[in-house]
């Protein structure tokens, strides 16, 4: 397993799924113990929501929205006891939306979106 930096706060989330656009951020409050670069560092596993997504093939009409749960790949540095999130970490997100349907009502639009940590906003610490 390769060294990557550990994702503080502060850290991005990029949609990594083709033809695939939203804006998710982390809902989880970092460790308060340990502060690499001067932000918390995050452990896992971490929440995450998605809003405003917008898929090719599903061609939603309004923007889908969802929630996740991003698990740590780190195996041997842990912070209170769980191992820390690192740059690359990511998961598959089930996103929710809907697409028109004229003459009817709008139909829904599920698609599976893949993110993962992107700017880990620490370029000091890393961890295996």
């Amino acid at each position: 397993m390769a060294l990557e930096f550990i994702a503080t706060l502060g850290a991005t989330i990029k949609v990594t799924s083709p033809s695939t656009t939203a804006n998710c951020v982390i809902t989880s409050l970092p460790s308060t113990k340990v502060k690499p670069s001067g932000s918390f560092v995050f452990r896992g596993p971490i929440s995450i929501s998605c809003s405003n997504g917008v898929q090719g093939v599903c061609g939603t009409s309004t923007p889908a929205t969802g929630t996740g749960t991003i698990n740590p790949t780190a195996s041997k540095v842990k912070s209170d006891g769980q191992f820390v999130i690192r740059k690359g970490d990511g998961a598959t997100i089930v996103m929710n939306g809907t697409q028109p349907n004229p003459p009817g009502p709008p139909i829904a639009c599920v698609f599976n979106m893949d993110v993962e940590i992107d700017d880990p906003n620490n370029a000091k610490v890393r961890a295996q």
